[in-house]
């Protein structure tokens, strides 16, 4: 789990009213990116795979979750060659 520097307290009180999304996403291939899932105020993460993918997503209330086409579809490229 990716969080801000919080005190219990705030951290308590930010995690305390989660809720869940479910996106389905069709895989178009390991060389590029089919999709970006967009968290409103925290950024995105490219989705790659062969095939199709169900993801949860969790997130406080009010961050809105979407699905669009791909920022930098063949930017995993790059980034896969690097750590493999």
């Amino acid at each position: 789990i990716v969080t801000p520097p919080l005190s219990q307290e705030r951290y308590d009180e930010f995690f305390s009213d989660m809720e869940s999304h479910t996106v389905t996403i069709d895989g178009a291939g390991w060389k590029e990116a089919a999709a970006d899932i967009t968290l409103r105020g925290l950024g995105w993460v490219a989705v790659t795979g062969s095939g199709m993918a169900k993801v949860k997503i969790t997130v406080p209330k009010g961050i809105g979750v979407s699905v669009r086409p791909p920022l930098m579809p063949y930017d995993v490229w790059e980034v896969a060659a690097r750590y493999t």
